[in-house]
């Protein structure tokens, strides 16, 4: 049963996880905070959360094309190209426009980062424990962004310098791209037509189709997960460090058990739980946001995470092959992206303009029939 140390893959991974996760833990507090300060609206950063959506859904599948025939290795440094431009663009510029580039850049990078990155782990891991070497990995993750939100939120309290962190931060994740080179291609595997990555298999469709209205259903309201309490309450980084603290604490305390029942009691059953949960937080965010309520949802959305990661990609695993892998875990998240990139652009606007209240009720309303579509679609896995 493979864990992370007896994969070099694995290891090179987990090491990366480590010094970026740091980087991105500090980041997450601000981010939010610094996009409220400079005057975007909640409809501006929806447009921007639109557009890098739109972009993933058009070039992932070319992406995943590459990384599965040439190399994951150079599609997943892509992605975190992308993201390094955006932690450059919040350390070296302050205005408005491209801040908001920069929001839509790292965005896009984390949305292509995710199947190249699946596929690589998945290809290491194997199916059998796939669950428990998940819950390994991300429990690497989640550990560290217990801590270093709240002390990014902290720091900045005394320093209050956007620019300053920021730079700080581009650095650590600059120091930790180099770790990804180390990692093995096996050469060209995947010997279909391009046209043919547009073809879907049934056990695809099964899954496919409620996991895109899941996205649709996400996409509307969550991204103003940590806006909204900034914009509302006012609150700072200090207490949003403490929130990203309590999502990850939840997330690292559960994610072992996590993977333990994705492969105890399967897949279908994990994922639809982990999407049911986004109905008590669009609740809370509907009819009674507090500072406590805001941190009880980011705990509740920490557990949702937890659950989501290994039921998705076992899901996935069950319907591809090695050669393919990349490309249909691009092919899954390109058709999210792509029915969902309205979704925050309408998410904001009607935030904005009718009622704070719609984007979660619209949500909540989607959950709940796409939860009648999993337990229907979804193949026992």
């Amino acid at each position: 049963m493979p864990t992370i140390l007896s994969s070099k893959t694995l290891k090179i991974m987990a090491i990366y996880y480590i010094i970026m996760g740091i980087a991105t833990s500090l980041a997450s507090p601000l981010i939010p905070s610094y996009v409220v300060d400079v005057g975007l609206t909640m409809s501006d950063l929806g447009l921007a959360a639109s557009y890098s959506a739109l972009a993933t859904a058009i070039l992932l599948p070319t992406i995943g094309y590459i990384g599965d025939k040439y190399s994951r290795k150079y599609a997943l440094l892509t992605a975190v190209f992308f993201r390094l431009s955006a932690l450059a663009i919040f350390a070296l510029v302050d205005d408005p426009v491209m801040i908001m580039m920069g929001y839509a850049l790292n965005e896009f990078g984390f949305l292509v980062y995710l199947p190249i990155a699946r596929a690589i782990i998945s290809d290491a891991v194997g199916e059998k424990g796939m669950g428990r070497a998940y819950g390994e990995l991300i429990s690497i993750v989640s550990l560290i962004e217990i801590i270093f939100p709240t002390v990014s939120g902290q720091v900045y309290l005394i320093i209050r310098d956007y620019s300053l962190m920021f730079k700080g931060i581009f650095i650590m994740a600059l120091i930790a791209t180099p770790i990804l080179f180390f990692l093995e291609d096996d050469g060209e595997k995947f010997r279909y037509r391009f046209k043919d990555i547009f073809r879907l298999t049934n056990i695809e469709k099964r899954i496919y189709i409620p996991a895109t209205l899941e996205s649709v259903s996400w996409r509307i309201w969550i991204f103003l997960l940590y806006l909204v309490p900034k914009e509302r309450l006012g609150l700072g980084p200090d207490i949003l460090g403490i929130a990203y603290t309590i999502q990850s604490l939840t997330w690292f305390l559960t994610q072992y058990i996590s993977g333990y029942l994705v492969d105890r009691v399967g897949a279908k059953k994990i994922y639809i739980l982990s999407d049911a949960i986004g109905i008590p937080i669009a609740l809370i965010y509907t009819f009674y946001l507090t500072p406590i309520t805001f941190l009880i949802s980011t705990g509740l959305f920490g557990l949702s995470i937890s659950l989501w990661i290994p039921a998705f990609t076992r899901m996935i695993y069950e319907a591809s092959t090695e050669e393919t892998r990349a490309i249909t875990y691009a092919k899954v998240d390109s058709l999210r992206y792509l029915f969902s990139t309205p979704g925050s652009l309408i998410g904001g606007h009607l935030y904005d303009n009718i009622w704070i209240g719609l984007p979660f009720l619209i949500g909540i309303a989607l959950i709940s029939t796409d939860l009648y579509l999993e337990y229907k679609l979804f193949p026992e896995v």
